[in-house]
């Protein structure tokens, strides 16, 4: 059996770590953020408010959608079920391509929930930046909207590691998993997987304007901490709330904003793909975002 201690780390090629004597020793004064050692965040965000009767209760709006706890969880089961099924498990990495949309959350969700790693992406890199992302993080599965698969297309010879490709919506290029179909086939129950907190959830990029994009690791118990934290003490959530914004999702500030904040403290969010200043003001006074 591996020791627990030793087995969060297996997540991340050991090459990429420092020396074991460096790294850092994290310590959590606040209540709220001391966290079992075995702890899988998906199931903290999912599984617990349908054990509390929150199914039916609203998650997300997207335009004309109204989704519902219980529809995220069936949509991240089955996705998980699906990538299982293509080999993915603990510790493999898969990348993202998708706009904010509900897609993007189930896809993020779905990976925590079967211990593997997300590593979203913006929509508008180009090739080179895809291809230099999926050999930096050995990437072995990527799912983008089929709306942005062109640039993929170009980056899609150099890949080093991806062996599938799953395309959101229909696919004007070959070779491609249909998402769609992938969970119509699969199963909407799924048991989570036995991740450590220290385990890492989530590899976010950052820009690369001060030399090449380093991938930074936020771990399951770090998705729980930013909205434990940050919503008791900076911006409480209270009942009859509902968040909107203007980070995307592939970014850390709007991982919180979209995953941790809403489904930790069961408040809904808006998702949107257009945020120009007339589309958001529009979606504030429909959804009443407060």
């Amino acid at each position: 059996m591996i020791e627990p201690e030793r087995r969060s780390i297996q997540a991340i090629p050991a090459s990429y770590l420092p020396p074991e004597g460096h790294r850092p020793e994290l310590v959590f004064a606040l209540p709220e953020l001391n966290y079992p050692p075995l702890l899988n965040a998906a199931a903290e965000f999912l599984d617990r408010p349908l054990s509390l009767g929150r199914g039916e209760r609203p998650v997300y709006f997207f335009g004309e959608e109204r989704i519902t706890y219980r529809q995220l969880a069936r949509d991240v089961n089955r996705l998980g079920n699906a990538l299982v099924a293509l080999g993915i498990g603990p510790g493999d990495r898969v990348m993202l391509r998708i706009p904010d949309r509900p897609e993007h959350v189930v896809c993020i969700l779905a990976l925590l929930k079967i211990g593997a790693v997300a590593v979203p992406t913006f929509t508008l890199l180009r090739a080179a930046d895809i291809a230099y992302r999926e050999a930096d993080a050995e990437a072995i599965t990527l799912i983008a909207d089929a709306r942005f698969l062109d640039e993929v297309e170009k980056a899609r010879p150099s890949f080093r590691f991806v062996r599938n490709c799953i395309a959101i919506g229909k696919a004007e290029h070959p070779g491609y998993l249909d998402y769609d179909r992938l969970l119509a086939a699969a199963s909407d129950e799924l048991a989570p997987a036995p991740t450590l907190r220290e385990d890492v959830a989530l590899l976010l990029y950052t820009s690369g304007s001060t030399g090449e994009p380093k991938g930074c690791c936020e771990s399951h118990s770090d998705l729980l901490a930013i909205a434990d934290g940050f919503c008791n003490y900076q911006m409480p959530l209270e009942p009859g709330d509902v968040i909107a914004g203007q980070p995307p999702v592939a970014l850390s500030m709007g991982v919180g904003f979209f995953l941790s904040y809403p489904l930790r403290f069961g408040v809904p969010a808006v998702l949107m793909e257009d945020k120009k200043p007339g589309a958001m003001l529009r979606a504030i006074e429909r959804h009443r975002v407060s």
